[in-house]
């Protein structure tokens, strides 16, 4: 698969019927799920079965809210601490196509979780009215980590990559919502989040070229050592991700707040979440080479990258090509 050039890329931000628009809200419909059961964590567990259609279906629209704040925080926090930074690196900067790329790249990342966080208010008003982060909440150590790690992204390029999977990622649930609308076991997907969806991916495709072009410049500029450094931070980062945090117990006690009756099962819930660090199954669904294409595809050429097998699963290049 072909990288696309700066220029390219340029040239199809330019035209309106390749870029996102606002979306314009209805009325949500609370008899609808609100993400694909797949994209959730107690699909994988043998407990989503035990609960009742209402059960799966009130925790599949708290689920989906969870993931546009994932989203939403993501596309934010990287564009004021990362892409900005990297926008007025002195080597971006003399590159005009790139860095147009870029600073529309920048732009319109705020506006897509500007439009996330208003459709998670539309939904839960109560909660997202004097907030935009319910489920997602860092402590101190996590936002001082990413600050420390967003403070030199030139040298730091595992966050590129980093970015080149969440680009990815939100790309293949983009695709899911747009070529399946019927869940699994809940009936049609919600048409607010189908939209939103739809409208998200049409940047992010443009916005994964655009990562894969400023990765290749700051690694360009690099030493050895600096790749290797970066290839270890980038494994790290991978075990991290793949193993459920937090967040995911936060979605399973909003459950038993608006599901009382399953209080008595709450604790097992939330172990059986946090067992699928150990998942196999689910741990594919998160990275694998049919999700993330190009980020394999980049990751395939970069000898720091030959052993990633060993800790991201769906790597899965047959052993005589590495």
């Amino acid at each position: 698969m072909e990288i696309l050039s700066p220029s390219r890329i340029r040239k199809l931000g330019e035209d309106p019927s390749r870029c996102s628009h606002a979306v314009e809200f209805g009325p949500i419909d609370f008899s609808r799920p609100f993400i694909p059961e797949e994209f959730t964590q107690l699909y994988f567990t043998p407990l989503y079965s035990e609960l009742t259609r209402e059960q799966r279906l009130r925790y599949n629209q708290l689920f989906g809210l969870k993931v546009n704040e994932q989203v939403a925080v993501f596309e934010e926090d990287f564009s004021d601490r990362l892409l900005v930074r990297l926008a007025r690196h002195p080597t971006i900067a003399a590159e005009t196509d790139l860095r147009v790329c870029l600073e529309r790249m920048i732009d319109e990342e705020r506006r897509h979780s500007e439009m996330f966080h208003d459709l998670n208010r539309l939904c839960l008003p109560e909660i997202y009215r004097d907030r935009d982060r319910h489920f997602l909440r860092m402590g101190w150590p996590d936002r001082l980590a990413f600050t420390v790690l967003t403070s030199a992204p030139y040298r730091l390029t595992f966050l590129l990559w980093f970015t080149t999977c969440m680009e990815e990622y939100s790309i293949g649930l983009s695709r899911v919502f747009i070529k399946n609308r019927q869940t699994e076991t809940l009936g049609p997907l919600e048409r607010n989040f189908v939209r939103i969806h739809a409208e998200h991916a049409k940047d992010e495709t443009r916005h994964v070229h655009t990562a894969l072009n400023l990765i290749d410049i700051c690694q360009a500029a690099g030493w050895k050592v600096k790749r290797r450094i970066n290839a270890a931070l980038y494994r790290q980062l991978i075990r991290n991700i793949v193993v459920p945090r937090r967040w995911g117990a936060a979605v399973i006690r909003h459950l038993l707040e608006d599901c009382p009756e399953l209080k008595p099962m709450g604790d097992r819930m939330i172990r059986a979440v946090r067992d699928l660090k150990d998942d196999e199954q689910f741990q594919k669904s998160l990275f694998n080479r049919t999700l993330m294409p190009y980020t394999f595809q980049h990751l395939d050429a970069q000898p720091e990258f030959e052993n990633l097998g060993d800790v991201m699963l769906g790597y899965d290049r047959p052993k005589a090509e590495r």
